[in-house]
């Protein structure tokens, strides 16, 4: 009981910034969005199941990691169920980010209800402080 206490009564400080993959940072280069580490996709079963969450990544995700998500996906492991998250290690294979962020919309993102983005948004927050990825 003692360990549920401590997970309920813990605050995550968050600071948010939307940053554009492809920014421009001040030395003139092509700069990463605001030194994530790992980068969040959010995911609708749809999505998954048709592949569709690549597109929605803003980046190419290399064809080992395309696979390695399926096969996620295959297993049961990651459905893209709302509250439902899976950190995968990207293994050198994106030298920008240490891992991608699976984050679940469910269905109820079909009617882009905005409380299905904020809860999303929030156990990706969890998540990432679960794996110590302390910028997405």
């Amino acid at each position: 009981m003692e360990t549920l206490d401590r997970y309920l009564t813990q605050e995550l400080k968050l600071r948010i910034v939307l940053a554009n993959e492809a920014r421009i940072d001040g030395a003139g280069t092509e700069g990463d969005a605001a030194g994530a580490v790992a980068l969040a996709v959010f995911v609708t079963p749809e999505a998954l199941a048709a592949d569709a969450w690549t597109a929605a990544a803003g980046t190419e995700v290399p064809e080992p990691l395309v696979q390695a998500v399926r096969s996620l996906a295959a297993r049961g492991r990651f459905k893209g169920r709302l509250g439902e998250t899976e950190a995968l290690p990207t293994l050198g294979l994106m030298p920008r980010y240490q891992a991608l962020l699976f984050c679940g919309l469910g269905d109820a993102a079909r009617a882009e209800a905005t409380d299905a983005w904020r809860s999303a948004g929030v156990y990706a927050a969890r998540a990432a402080h679960e794996h110590g990825l302390v910028r997405l």
